[in-house]
């Protein structure tokens, strides 16, 4: 069996790791200045030609491997695999030994035709037997596996392949590079590209900046903010191009770290540069800064998007109407809404949401509840359109109408916050302390986080009853569950605590078992 590598356990072995140290000063070659051929020419050199690979004795009966989803298997199961035993048993003949160029072929066979489990297990076999074939049948197998998504079984054969004392060409390198990022190993893929340089002495520019591009994607994954920083200084220090997926995988790097100055003062040299962004790229930042509710940013590359004639798509158009509307332009989100309308585009939940939640700061509940009931009925389980109708229905004073919809269908929702927020609101303005702090313990019992406003509010109803035993028991929860938000109540609303009675000390009498001592 080839080398197993876990998850939990996958490190790179040819070389010591990392330990934190940067794989880009000591790595990248110092000579990059002089280009030695084209990146099209490295790739047209990737499989050359070769008599085993363009002479196929093998007549192969099956078609091209087509996977099951759910169970990760071909049609043939091991027929495949025993037809390649028989022709093994036969190519070895009655001397019982391995042909090298049958091997080789029947290795490139099965690895063109996706068959890579099989053609993993004919490569064991050779390298066991001491068949062990051309550096063109490992690059096919990783190939194959790669274009199945079976990186883990891609890494093995790369290493396998290196153990075997062959050097790889970049696009293999490329490709293990690539597979060690979309599987999850981010020591690997630094560990790797330490030792591209070190292999593959004629890098063009492009290649290396491919390399890069890979790299700055892994660290984006692991919120590696350091090593992007450091391999994207040394690629404007030795001027190495920055293509639109270079920009790309950076922003979206400083994104996730949450390194908002590195984010605007990347997006602004890309725009000072001439560099024009995909519209998957800036669709992209818009959904991570979303999530990231950094509002002001998602406005800000709308704007970039805008500048170049690109359209909205997708979770980006919610994301989008939710961040004029946080940011105080709800006529503009409005407008784009209607924009997007009238383009024809495929709304989901979210943006339909943020319509409704423009509608709502606008006060055209009319408009925002007919909206909510055109989407619920095509969502029926859209929980945040129900939570959006509640807020609706309270602000128009359907009270019942709101708690009888919140009722049925709160198993609906995430968080119902934003539900009895309003609801705590609506009855401290009314005067009606008691339902305000009935609903305040509700949004306690059945919410985890909530603001410091919520407590006030709270504290402010329970405060105004005579009977002050709910004003306890809230002042006890928040004094426990959330200490750090007590400094920042009103002082007005915290009473002082009478202190306890110092219960009066029992005499104690002397025990019988210690006499009196008689003077």
């Amino acid at each position: 069996m080839l080398r197993y590598v876990s998850k939990r356990t996958m490190r790179w072995t040819a070389v010591g790791g990392l330990g934190g140290r940067l794989p880009t000063a000591a790595s990248l070659p110092a000579p990059w200045t002089t280009r030695f051929k084209s990146s099209s020419a490295c790739i047209a050199d990737e499989f050359p030609d070769h008599p085993v690979l363009n002479s196929c004795v093998f007549d192969f009966p099956f078609d091209g491997a087509e996977y099951n989803q759910s169970n990760g298997r071909h049609k043939y199961n091991r027929r495949v695999a025993d037809w390649a035993t028989e022709k093994i048993n036969a190519s070895m003949g009655a001397q019982n030994r391995v042909d090298h160029e049958h091997m080789a072929q029947l290795i490139a066979l099965l690895s063109v035709r996706n068959y890579y489990h099989e053609a993993i297990e004919v490569l064991q076999f050779a390298r066991n037997n001491g068949a062990k074939p051309h550096i063109s049948a490992y690059s096919q197998v990783i190939a194959s596996c790669y274009a199945h998504q079976r990186y883990d079984e891609a890494l093995q054969v790369f290493d396998v392949m290196r153990r075997d004392g062959y050097r790889p060409s970049f696009v293999t390198y490329s490709r293990a590079l690539s597979a060690a990022c979309k599987a999850e190993y981010h020591d690997m893929t630094l560990n790797l590209f330490d030792d591209l340089f070190n292999d593959c002495d004629k890098l063009t520019f492009d290649s290396i900046s491919i390399a890069c591009n890979i790299v700055l994607h892994s660290c984006g994954k692991h919120e590696d903010y350091k090593t992007a920083t450091d391999i994207w200084q040394q690629m404007t220090d030795e001027t190495i191009p920055k293509s639109t997926s270079t920009y790309t995988a950076f922003l979206l790097c400083a994104i996730n770290c949450k390194q908002w100055d590195g984010f605007y003062a990347i997006l602004d040299e890309a725009t000072t540069t001439g560099v024009e962004l995909y519209s998957q790229s800036y669709l992209s930042m818009i959904q991570s800064c979303a999530r990231a509710k950094r509002w002001e940013l998602v406005v800000h590359i709308h704007h970039k998007l805008v500048s170049q004639n690109l359209q909205l798509t997708g979770f980006a158009i919610g994301a989008v109407l939710m961040a004029y509307t946080k940011q105080g332009a709800p006529e503009r989100s409005i407008e784009i809404y209607n924009h997007v309308l009238a383009q024809g585009a495929n709304l989901n939940t979210y943006a339909i949401s943020g319509a409704v939640t423009a509608y709502l700061h606008l006060g055209e509940y009319d408009k925002a509840i007919a909206l909510c009931d055109k989407g619920t009925t095509e969502w029926p389980a859209a929980g945040m359109l129900y939570k959006l109708k509640v807020q609706l229905l309270i602000a128009t004073g359907a009270i019942d109408d709101a708690l009888e919809l919140l009722d049925e269908k709160k198993h609906l929702m995430d968080r119902t916050t934003s539900c009895y927020r309003p609801l705590v609101a609506h009855f401290l303005e009314k005067r009606m302390y008691d339902q305000a702090v009935h609903y305040s313990l509700v949004l306690f019992e059945t919410n985890r986080f909530v603001a410091v406003a919520d407590w006030t509010a709270a504290l402010s109803a329970a405060i105004a009853l005579p009977d002050k035993s709910h004003y306890w028991t809230l002042r006890n929860w928040i004094e426990t569950r959330a200490p750090d938000y007590v400094p920042q109540i009103p002082d007005e609303l915290l009473l002082e605590r009478r202190p306890r009675e110092a219960a009066a000390t029992p005499l104690k009498l002397l025990s019988p078992r210690r006499p009196l001592k008689l003077l």
